[in-house]
């Protein structure tokens, strides 16, 4: 690159800057909006650009998900911003493995802003520009912190309660909400995640983020409801530990979710289980209510000790 494409490079790198994930469209983008959108970003850097064949490519070759009813959401956004920004370094098939792998342990949020940051980081030291330093090692320390915590199955935020629920009909999930609102009406800072519309990377992602969790699943022909039993299942193969978890079952004759989850909870390591199981027969009655003041209760309790 000679001087004079150096300088012009420079001078359009210096006021690059990427959306964030929450400035991304939220109602959806068909098509050629997307490959507008997303182009609007790089124009200034030549071959850097997205075309609406690449993005039927990509969704075929499963890098980004289908379309839903023709327009791209924010996380499809946020993978092409990505896919955009490093195709011309990295193969497809490197691409699919670093999404395979950021799935499994971070939110799209999070690791798009988590790029976008590091993107203009790194243009700017290329550049000679008013950009972030290189970090010294007291700018590690917040790094170090992180490492420490996941490297030791530590929670992010060891306050927060994640309430996860795998409804069928909506009893089980209304349920999980009205725990969720016991919860914040004690004071607490409460996730949820509804496991039959949510990918299970992100509620694995958000398990481990958060100290405690309340688990709220339906019976299933004697056996865990599917979306409940995936989620459990991604826990263990991750080796989950070292939290607190509180069980809510429903089924009109003989619940089995609470036993099921039990048993597969104990099986993790360091999992303290409440006393306190709430145990539903299909709606929330009076009786549901009185058991789930008292696991709510439990839960902040040990919150409370916890500190």
């Amino acid at each position: 690159m000679n001087a004079e494409t150096k300088r012009r490079v420079a001078a359009s790198a210096a006021g690059f800057a990427l959306p964030r994930y929450d400035q991304l469209p939220t109602m959806g983008l068909y098509l050629d909006q997307t490959v507008q959108y997303v182009n609007s970003h790089f124009r200034t850097f030549p071959g850097m650009e997205l075309t609406g064949s690449m993005v039927s490519n990509y969704v075929k070759k499963g890098l980004i998900t289908h379309p839903v009813r023709k327009k791209y959401m924010r996380d499809q956004i946020a993978y092409l911003m990505y896919i955009v920004a490093v195709k011309n370094v990295l193969s497809m098939e490197n691409i699919q493995m670093l999404f395979a792998i950021q799935q499994e342990i971070s939110t799209a949020e999070r690791a798009y802003n988590t790029f976008c940051a590091e993107l203009e980081s790194a243009i700017g030291q290329v550049f000679g520009l008013d950009a972030a330093p290189r970090p010294t090692d007291s700018d590690l320390t917040g790094y170090l912190h992180l490492y420490d915590t996941w490297s030791s199955y530590k929670p992010e935020a060891p306050a927060e309660i994640l309430v996860a629920s795998a409804s069928i009909h909506g009893h089980t999930l209304a349920a999980a909400r009205t725990m969720a609102e016991k919860l914040r009406a004690a004071g607490a800072k409460v996730t949820e995640i509804d496991l039959c519309r949510t990918d299970v990377s992100y509620a694995v992602a958000e398990a481990f983020r958060c100290g405690k969790m309340v688990l709220a699943c339906a019976t299933y022909d004697g056996f865990l409801f599917p979306p409940m039993e995936t989620f459990l299942t991604h826990l263990k193969t991750k080796n989950f530990q070292n939290r607190i978890a509180g069980l809510m079952e429903n089924g009109m004759w003989a619940p089995m979710a609470a036993k099921l989850m039990t048993a597969s909870l104990t099986g993790m390591k360091g999992i303290t289980l409440c006393e306190h199981i709430v145990s539903i027969h299909g709606a929330v009655k009076a009786s549901t209510e009185a058991q789930m003041d008292a696991l709510a209760s439990e839960i902040m309790a040990r919150c409370a000790a916890a500190d």
